[in-house]
């Protein structure tokens, strides 16, 4: 550790949108943005307190992981994908079909098109949209998904940028949140392959037929845990069996057209026997004979490890909808290249998602104000009641929604439990309370600064701010820069700082650091 710790913002890949001719001309495939990996934090250095300090640097994290834990930046795209989201809404309903509803079709279009996925060869998974085609098309576990396909064309067509492979997944989300379940973390960026070469060799789905070994035999293969793949087996709380797909028949619940633990309740608390009939080996509950269970459903509760997180969700189903939001996230997401970009390539005008009167609004990133690849701070990681993460050095300063209901800027180590971050949740502005913070270290930064002074990291709203006591004065410092970079830029000058391309803090900014320092200290935070 050096002399003085600073505070940096700190992401990992950084996805960004150029605006350059041939940027504006890609086509719908190449045209994909996507939301990256973000972690925020600081540095130790004398040079860094000036950035920090009045431009406010967002530090941009070298060290990339594909965890869904990790953070990730939203940036723009052209599908509007709230509108999305409302025409598959528009779908589920159809008291011709089933049960009255398309959902659980839905589910299983998304859960079968990302359940391909091997961590072994990074083969399979959502990316490509291959059950379109042959082989994967025809697979026996894919039977029926056809209808879920058509009935999905609709919106396809209706919105000119949307992948197959995005649409697939977000229909199921879309499904489950309708349905009842809990809200389940989606973004865009999946491509769409042009035919199904790419697809893996069949038996990669659960064979319902099997028993505890199968099953972690596919999921694990997948990169899930037990308590994981309990979880995703919950989705059975939805829809049912079909002679003419499947060969098995009826639904797990009384109620198939809604999100719930009933499936983990009634598996423990029904007694059931083997049906007899000419079909393959299933399972029916003895009081209305009209319920069933699969073998591979009757092995979670055969399995010692498995049995205890079906007692778990069976008690209580506000932790699997938890727990299930986080596993399918995941599932959605396997084997995915979201086409980020290391923070070092980011440039003057792409753009960054941030709010604004209460709307999800895009923002320029006007110039690099600081990057170092090899210092190293300590941060504080703050998990909301949501699910959503960030990571802050002590003086970073980030909104919270203060007693009297207005924004309030305090900094990272004022955060208390219970207080309550600006989140973006399926497009909208909501708040969620802080429940759990830890202290944790990281290496590299990049200090971009916005037009805006602000921006989403994680779906977490954000100062670019840090060291300084006020938000407000650390903006109204930057006005300089703000009405440099509109003119240059009116004038086609693309780069009109150059973009600080070494490691160290941007000159004119060190020199502003000092100044203030030397006239008025009292505006820094205490370090």
């Amino acid at each position: 550790m050096l002399s003085r710790p600073v505070t940096r913002l700190l992401i990992g890949n950084i996805a960004r949108r150029s605006f350059t001719s041939q940027a504006r001309n890609n086509s719908r495939q190449q045209y994909q943005w996507s939301r990256s990996r973000w972690n925020f934090g600081s540095a130790t250095t004398n040079r860094v307190v000036a950035a920090a300090a009045l431009s406010g640097g967002i530090a941009f994290v070298l060290h990339a992981s594909t965890t869904p834990s990790d953070n990730k930046l939203a940036t723009p795209s052209k599908v509007d994908y709230n509108e999305v989201r409302k025409s598959i809404a528009a779908l589920l309903d159809d008291n011709n079909y089933d049960d009255g509803s398309y959902g659980p079709l839905f589910v299983r279009l998304g859960w079968h098109a990302s359940g391909t996925y091997s961590h072994i060869d990074s083969s399979g998974g959502s990316n490509g949209g291959c059950m379109r085609f042959q082989p994967e098309s025809e697979w026996g576990a894919n039977k029926g998904l056809h209808l879920a396909r058509e009935r999905l064309e609709s919106v396809y067509r209706a919105h000119p940028g949307l992948t197959y492979a995005d649409l697939y997944t977000l229909a199921a989300v879309v499904a489950i949140e309708e349905m009842g379940g809990p809200k389940i973390k989606w973004r865009p960026g999946r491509n769409d392959h042009k035919d199904g070469k790419k697809s893996p060799a069949d038996g990669r789905l659960p064979d319902a037929a099997q028993g505890a070994q199968h099953i972690r035999d596919i999921f694990y293969r997948m990169g899930f845990n037990d308590q994981e793949t309990v979880a995703l087996i919950g989705a059975h709380s939805m829809g049912r069996c079909h002679t003419d797909r499947s060969g098995y028949d009826g639904p797990w619940t009384f109620a198939p057209t809604t999100f719930s633990n009933e499936f983990f309740r009634l598996l423990l608390e029904e007694k059931w026997q083997v049906r007899r009939w000419k079909g393959p080996k299933q399972y029916e509950d003895v009081k209305t004979k009209t319920l069933m269970m699969l073998p591979a459903d009757m092995a979670l509760v055969e399995d010692p490890e498995f049995r205890k997180y079906v007692v778990q969700y069976a008690k209580d189903g506000d932790k699997f909808s938890k727990d299930f939001a986080a596993a399918f996230e995941k599932l959605l997401e396997l084997g995915v290249d979201f086409k980020t970009t290391d923070g070092n390539l980011l440039k003057t005008g792409d753009q960054i998602l941030t709010i604004n009167h209460n709307k999800i609004v895009s923002t320029d990133m006007i110039f690099m104000l600081d990057k170092e690849t090899s210092k190293q701070a300590k941060f504080y990681t703050f998990i909301t009641d949501s699910g959503h993460k960030i990571s802050l050095t002590s003086v970073h300063l980030i909104p919270i929604l203060s007693s009297n209901s207005k924004l309030d800027y305090i900094p990272a180590k004022q955060v208390k439990l219970g207080d309550q971050f600006y989140v973006n949740i399926n497009g909208k502005v909501n708040y969620s309370p802080v429940q759990n913070i830890t202290i944790e270290y990281k290496k590299g930064y990049f200090a971009p600064l916005t037009m805006t002074g602000t921006l989403l990291v994680n779906d977490v709203y954000s100062s670019c701010y840090a060291l300084a006591k006020s938000h407000k004065w650390s903006h109204l410092f930057m006005t300089p820069f703000r009405w440099y970079y509109k003119l240059t830029r009116f004038i086609s000058i693309n780069d009109p700082f150059d973009n600080n391309r070494n490691d160290g803090i941007y000159w004119i900014i060190d020199i502003i650091h000092q100044l203030i320092n030397y006239i008025q200290p009292s505006i820094l935070q205490s370090l």
